[in-house]
């Protein structure tokens, strides 16, 4: 019996409690006194805070090193010349649109003639609309070298107007139509390798740099026809800026050399090849 007391005493007291703690819970919204709340402890917040930070910088290092072994050897941490171009192509996204609309790419075209290395780097780092480089070097420098033709009159050559106009615009049509000659068989004489520089804005670009150089030598020869045995070697250069230039394309390594050579005598013979038939033509 007095076992029995003892449960009865002990489960009148955990409902005496109970009903002492009803105030927690069926709380009076009118009655003020009856909210209770917790004191806010920054710590615990500071201390959550920290451990995300440290679970986000060891998250940021599993991403850098991730695809690299420890104990891989034959990870090439030498590709300088590869690293270098993805970081100029991060660092240009930013003033992408900027450089297309500030650039003068005349200025661009010299830059690639004193140092082909460099220019050709800003070149690939400028991203250009092919558009771009067309009006605003391609064209102009092709004119140029058409508008030279009338230097003949300047030295007293027995040359009629009609003959240097007829002269001024096979010199035109012969390196406009000798890039878009390139364009067109430059596919099929590439390996497969090398075939989208003549789809991609970066061919592009570089094959209309390398015709307007050509297009300044022309001129060159035909201002100074007295240094025309020197200056007839000044096409090489445009060959040297193909040699050096191509590496920034992304073409396969082990087809370098066979692309220079094509790139070569694509760009330097198809504007004579044209010139020449369409002399022929009209019998100039």
């Amino acid at each position: 019996m007095s076992v029995k007391g003892n449960r009865t005493k002990g489960n009148q007291t955990e409902k005496s409690s109970y009903k002492d703690d009803d105030t927690l819970y069926n709380l009076d919204p009118e009655d003020d006194n009856n909210l209770y709340t917790l004191p806010e402890d920054d710590s615990e917040d500071d201390d959550i805070r920290t451990v995300i930070n440290h679970e986000d910088s060891f998250v940021s290092r599993e991403e850098t090193s991730y695809g690299r072994d420890e104990g891989d050897e034959n990870y090439d941490d030498g590709e300088e010349e590869d690293d270098e171009d993805e970081e100029e192509d991060d660092d240009s996204k930013d003033n992408e649109g900027d450089s297309k609309d500030k650039v003068n790419t005349i200025l661009l075209m010299i830059k690639i003639l004193s140092t082909p290395v460099e220019g050709c780097k800003e070149l690939k780092r400028r991203r250009l609309f092919p558009e771009t480089v067309m009006t605003g070097c391609f064209i102009p420098m092709t004119f140029l070298a058409a508008l030279s033709e009338f230097a003949a009159k300047l030295y007293g050559t027995y040359i009629t107007w009609g003959e240097c106009m007829m002269k001024a615009l096979v010199t035109f049509v012969s390196f406009f139509f000798g890039y878009f000659t390139v364009i067109l068989i430059g596919a099929s004489l590439l390996p497969k390798g090398a075939r989208h520089i003549m789809k991609s804005d970066a061919g592009r670009n570089f094959l209309m740099i390398c015709f307007s150089t050509l297009c300044l030598f022309f001129m060159a020869m035909n201002l100074l026809p007295m240094l025309d045995a020197i200056l007839v070697f000044l096409p090489i250069w445009t060959i040297y800026i193909i040699y050096k230039g191509v590496r920034f394309l992304r073409v396969p390594r082990e087809n370098e050399s066979r692309i220079k050579i094509v790139l070569s005598f694509l760009v330097i013979g198809t504007p004579f090849l044209w010139n020449w038939l369409l002399e022929i033509f009209f019998n100039i």
